[in-house]
């Protein structure tokens, strides 16, 4: 079979409406050399006879097809996993809820086999709702018809092509993650930076974070993907993603402090600002009524206490 092996790893919970939908994406890929690897992280719905019921199928369209169940584990544990699991070049991973483009993954290979010094690459998403209807946003990412809001897709909603040569660098990534789904990884790179750590909780950003660090990202100008946006989106919650963006960031601070890492310090810092900028730490405190003494105390810790609130 041509070209190289791709890895596609399903984290999958509590997606008993999307899961047959989004697997079905990946049995639909052109690209024919690819192998299945999907865990349930301990649903407590049907999502797991769900792909259950998939298994006959995917065992005769894939290489190979790696199907479990466990106790629930968490992101973070999952992902090391699944990642550990994988045998191919390249991986490719994709939430339980979204889709992939037919051609998707045909394209993204393609750029990785002619771009040797990149180790990402990614290409635009369009935004599906709960019913699988193309959606848009407007700047607060609510829900609107698809032709009334501003933003038709992820990408514009992130301005990528503003970042141009900068797109997915470490100095552009540490001030926002700015890189859309359904990308492909190599591997090799991607198992370079494990384990995933339960202390930077918000997994893609942290991994970005580290993948920057060994290479070039790219961007495919084409929509490759479908990302869902419903009311069980994690993206929703947003005082728990204003945790989880702190403890990343402390994270990360703490990374760049060792010996491995301190070529990074000074992007890290010279950037300080910026990520104070980005975040919009004032409003944030406003707009959210956080009032917490102790989260004002990791904003000065992230920054490097370089500025005062």
């Amino acid at each position: 079979m041509e070209g190289p092996l791709v890895s596609v790893l399903i984290a999958a919970y509590n997606h008993e409406r999307f899961v047959q939908e989004t697997i079905r994406s990946i049995i639909a890929q052109t690209y024919e050399n690819i192998e299945l690897i999907i865990i349930d992280d301990g649903s407590t719905d049907s999502t797991w006879h769900k792909i259950q019921e998939l298994l006959p199928e995917c065992e005769k369209r894939f290489i190979r097809v790696y199907a479990q169940t466990q106790e629930n584990m968490g992101c973070a544990l999952v992902s090391n996993k699944l990642i550990s699991e994988a045998q191919g070049k390249y991986i490719y991973s994709i939430a339980s809820d979204d889709l992939a483009k037919p051609q998707a993954i045909e394209k993204q290979v393609s750029f990785l086999e002619a771009h040797p010094d990149y180790v990402l690459v990614v290409g635009d998403n369009d935004i599906i709702d709960g019913q699988g209807q193309k959606i848009s946003w407007d700047r607060n990412r609510n829900a609107l018809p698809y032709d009334e809001g501003e933003y038709k897709t992820f990408a514009q909603f992130l301005n990528v092509k503003n970042y141009g040569k900068d797109f997915g660098s470490y100095e552009s990534l540490v001030k926002g993650n700015h890189i859309p789904n359904g990308y492909l990884s190599r591997a090799k790179a991607l198992k370079s930076i494990l384990p995933y750590v339960k202390e930077a909780p918000l997994e893609d950003w942290f991994m970005h974070l580290q993948m920057s660090k060994l290479g070039k990202y790219g961007f495919i100008d084409e929509v490759l993907f479908s990302y869902r946006w419903h009311n069980e989106n994690t993206s929703h919650k947003v005082e728990h993603m204003n945790d989880m963006t702190i403890q990343t960031f402390l994270f990360e601070k703490k990374l760049i402090e060792q010996d491995d890492y301190k070529q990074w310090k000074k992007v890290f810092y010279d950037n300080a600002y910026q990520i104070k900028m980005k975040l919009k730490i004032g409003n944030i405190l406003k707009y959210y009524k956080v009032k917490s003494i102790e989260y004002k105390k990791a904003v000065l810790e992230i920054c490097g206490k370089k500025f005062i609130l």
